[in-house]
């Protein structure tokens, strides 16, 4: 049907009708994978039993301690009843004043686990954010660096100061606020760096203002020396992210450094207690035998009980619980990003050798090997386990392991020796320049 039809426009229909059948497969691919993962439905049985009883993280074990005394004394009261004949029963209204209290301490815990995962997710909001900027503000900076093959050391001596004053920036950031010990947080090796400054460095109260200023200053130190040849109306922007930066982390501050108000705590600490101390005797006065005593005992606390603990674990999110949020991880996960800048890959953008004369085709990700590199939370939350745990047990695991780590993610898919050379990272690092890591 298509004779007599200019070349030229054949091609062009044989491009279009091949791109239809790829995206068409595409996605029959895609729905078929998903089917498969079952994205589309919950999870099972087994998972959710599994998830029931977890213990890792879980509030029911310290809850379930109250709530098992309290169920105990009601059975302990109902049998001392039955045995000396004390009249327990008596009509609603005289338990009315109970079930009010426990109204009202419901809603005052409710306010409380509200306001706490508030605090939370506003800290991890806002420790995102710092990263986000400072990160972008360092993409940034390699971006504007010069090509010129005559300005190639000092390009070089430019980005590897820049990453480890990066990366001493925000762990200075994530110290000012979390309770994690300095053994299992991590920085790039500070070796090359002036020990005047270092020395410093260590001895000032205000780290994040000290490093700022250093980044700033090697900014316009590289303006003036032609690494950076940018007009300055665009490098601004650089200025401001990490102004930006700067001031999300000391919202964080506000976080960690102003507690819940304690007289509110209080209060709900009080009536939690008085709840918890006359529910056996209204859980005796309302039921006729002993299981169903201990059972309403035991829901209301656990409730009550959970409800608050849970509150306690989320309004101090910066520790080393198993609900706070994971610094060391993010840490980490800075100083790998960091590193990848340093990849001559990362660099320099691909080279396009394709027919620029043809529609571009759709394909699914699995033909183009970009498979997904999303972390689970579960999966997540297991690495985070390990990495604490090795840490703690081992001082010496922070150094070498995240060295040997850095050094993988820099030379991932690069066989050239000149890039492990200019990464300047000692297999061996000396006791002096983990004292300088740890801060």
């Amino acid at each position: 049907g298509l004779a007599g039809v200019d070349t030229p426009c054949v091609e062009t229909f044989a491009n279009a009708r091949h791109w239809v059948r790829s995206a068409a497969r595409a996605r029959s691919l895609v729905a078929g994978r998903a089917r498969e993962l079952g994205m589309w439905s919950c999870g099972g049985a087994f998972v959710e039993c599994k998830f029931l009883l977890r213990m890792r993280g879980s509030v029911l074990p310290k809850a379930g301690l109250m709530a098992a005394g309290t169920a105990a004394a009601a059975v302990s009261l109902h049998y001392v009843s039955q045995a000396y004949d004390l009249n327990l029963d008596v009509p609603a209204v005289s338990w009315s004043p109970w079930a009010s209290v426990t109204l009202v301490l419901g809603a005052l815990i409710s306010f409380r686990t509200n306001q706490a995962y508030a605090r939370y997710w506003e800290g991890a909001t806002l420790l995102m954010q710092v990263r986000g900027e400072w990160l972008n503000a360092a993409s940034s900076l390699f971006a504007f660096c010069a090509d010129d093959p005559a300005m190639e050391r000092q390009v070089a001596t430019f980005q590897h100061k820049l990453v480890r004053l990066m990366s001493l920036l925000y762990c200075s950031a994530l110290q000012k606020v979390t309770l994690v010990r300095d053994d299992v947080m991590a920085v790039i090796d500070t070796t090359g760096l002036d020990e005047d400054h270092l020395d410093f460095l260590i001895a000032s109260e205000e780290r994040c203002d000290v490093l700022l200023q250093w980044i700033r200053r090697l900014v316009v130190q590289g303006m003036s020396s032609g690494v950076i040849p940018v007009p300055p109306p665009i490098l601004t922007r650089v200025f401001q992210e990490l102004s930006r930066g700067l001031v999300s982390a000391k919202d964080v501050q506000k976080i960690a450094e102003f507690p819940f108000p304690f007289p509110y705590t209080q209060l709900v600490v009080a009536v939690l207690f008085a709840q918890t101390l006359f529910t056996p005797f209204v859980a005796v006065a309302v039921s006729s035998d002993p299981v169903s005593a201990a059972l309403l005992s035991l829901t209301s606390t656990i409730a009550l009980w959970s409800m608050n603990y849970i509150a306690c674990e989320l309004e101090q999110p910066f520790g080393e619980d198993e609900n706070d949020l994971p610094i060391a991880d993010m840490m980490m996960d800075m100083n790998m990003r960091l590193g990848a800048l340093l990849n001559d890959r990362v660099k320099s953008p691909p080279v396009f050798s394709g027919n620029i004369d043809m529609m571009p085709l759709i394909v699914s990700c699995v033909e183009c090997r970009f498979t997904s590199t999303k972390r689970e939370v579960e999966g997540f939350s297991k690495a985070r386990i390990s990495v604490t745990s090795g840490l703690s047990q081992s001082p010496e695991w922070s150094s070498e392991k995240f060295q040997a780590q850095f050094r993988h993610r820099l030379r991932e898919g690069d066989s050239s020796s000149e890039l492990g050379a200019s990464t300047h990272m000692s297999q061996q690092p000396s006791l002096e320049s983990d004292r300088r890591c740890g801060l």
